[in-house]
């Protein structure tokens, strides 16, 4: 159910409508937060907080070409993740405790150098 809500965010992002694709984000997020939560399988868990984070990164753009200057009617920025020049994303306070929570989790899993298989 989550890659159909993640499928439809990507699909109203592409056609301008921000604000719902922010909401099908987030819940695309939420439905794989609670997945993780009953699932015992490493790989599907390390693979879930892959996207979770991804969702967020895109909705935390979204949230901020949204609640932004109204100046200019472009497409937000199609790197999701990077904070703007001089802020943080600590400092943009825009996930929830247990989104932050999941976020902490997941940057103490990734791998930084590939292993020698």
């Amino acid at each position: 159910y989550a890659v159909q809500e993640a499928q439809a965010a990507v699909d109203l992002d592409e056609k301008g409508h921000y604000r719902q694709a922010l909401n099908k984000y987030q819940r695309a997020a939420e439905i794989l937060i609670q997945f993780v939560k009953f699932n015992k399988n490493p790989i599907m868990i390390r693979k879930c907080h892959e996207q979770i984070e991804q969702y967020l990164d895109r909705a935390t753009v979204l949230k901020a070409h949204l609640s932004g200057p109204r100046v200019k009617r472009g497409r937000p920025s199609s790197k999701p993740g990077e904070p703007k020049e001089g802020e943080t994303k600590e400092e943009e306070g825009l996930y929830s405790a247990e989104e932050q929570e999941i976020i902490d989790s997941i940057s103490g899993t990734i791998l930084t150098e590939s292993p020698n298989v």
